[in-house]
């Protein structure tokens, strides 16, 4: 179940009539860790796309503070300055940056609420 579902979900203690064949459970988890599998791919392709585009700036941040300081020694000297700290920065968000999955939460048969139906199955109808 995506995220962006969860407000239209709530906690039911019937399984809707007759028990449900063991096989189901299995299929539900299956299915609950190919959503997370796939939900962490999406955060950790998103993070790495950021991340790529703010080190690609962040390098050039010493060029650009320090390029109108006249005297060269004195711009070479902030620039290894600025790009020491540039790394340690960059080094510091690529380990903050790190999406796993911890554990998936079985909480049991739920209830989907009254909801409008998503854009897909819309455009499905139509047709």
């Amino acid at each position: 179940m995506r995220w962006s579902t969860l407000p239209d979900v709530e906690a039911t203690q019937s399984t809707g009539g007759a028990p449900k064949h063991p096989q189901h459970g299995d299929a539900a988890a299956a299915a609950a860790a190919k959503a997370a599998d796939a939900e962490v791919e999406d955060r950790r392709s998103a993070l790495e796309t950021w991340v790529s585009r703010l080190r690609a700036q962040l390098n050039r941040l010493p060029h650009d503070l320090t390029k109108d300081i006249a005297e060269h020694q004195e711009r070479v000297s902030q620039r290894e300055a600025i790009k020491q700290s540039v790394s340690t920065r960059l080094a510091t968000l690529q380990a903050a940056c790190v999406v796993k999955m911890a554990f998936i939460l079985t909480i049991g048969p739920m209830t989907r609420l009254g909801a409008a139906p998503d854009a897909g199955s819309i455009r499905a109808g139509l047709r």
